[in-house]
């Protein structure tokens, strides 16, 4: 059986790096913004045409692909509007493009603050965005697998992590005195999850055939 062909998009992420580490690096091509990883991979920019590439390589990748896993996103909780739309719902629809050209199947990974978007949610710019790229992919009519994920922290053994993520600075911020409260409503549905046991999922769902 010829193994699934996969592209991997934000390999060098939180969630990106611990899908990476699952799948079988003989069978993905491990995409990255500016980070160099080890294996095969290459450069992209989602949010440029053909994730910047000429036609030609875009044309050579999409040729070879049966797979993409979309994990490249914009996680800042500033309200950085102009740069999260870019990357959350402009780069989603240029990764839909390229699930199109390549006749692939897509595995798109989002988040759980999607069901708490609206007026006063929590980190409505982040949230607002990524809800905009979920329905993109919902109405695109693409094959696709939906993983929604909750607040992202280090691995679980050795608290390592690609990048600080927000439940870090919060307790940095704690520990160093510069809040001494946590600005969240009572009863606010938090949940942690380890980068480990999201990829697991992903990948499982990535390396399935169809």
């Amino acid at each position: 059986m010829t193994p699934t062909r996969i592209l991997l998009t934000g390999a060098s992420g939180a969630v990106g790096s611990a899908v990476l580490e699952r799948l079988d690096h003989r069978s993905v091509i491990a995409m990255t913004h500016r980070r160099s990883l080890p294996g095969p991979g290459l450069r992209g920019n989602i949010i440029r045409p053909r994730f910047g590439m000429s036609r030609d390589e875009y044309r050579a990748l999409a040729a070879q692909i049966d797979v993409v896993i979309h994990c490249a996103a914009g996680v800042t909780h500033s309200p950085r509007t102009n740069y999260l739309h870019k990357v959350n719902v402009d780069g989603v629809a240029e990764v839909l493009r390229f699930v199109a050209d390549a006749d692939a199947r897509l595995v798109y990974t989002t988040t759980a603050f999607t069901a708490r978007t609206g007026a006063n949610a929590p980190f409505d710019a982040y949230a607002d965005t990524k809800a905009a790229g979920d329905a993109l992919v919902r109405e695109s009519g693409a094959p696709a697998s939906v993983a929604h994920i909750s607040t992202v922290i280090g691995d679980p053994r050795a608290g390592r992590t690609t990048r600080l993520q927000a439940l870090e600075y919060l307790l940095g911020f704690g520990m160093s005195g510069q809040l001494p409260f946590l600005p969240l409503r009572t009863r606010y549905p938090g949940r942690l999850r380890f980068p480990r046991y999201g990829g697991r999922g992903v990948d499982r769902v990535g390396t399935q055939q169809q």
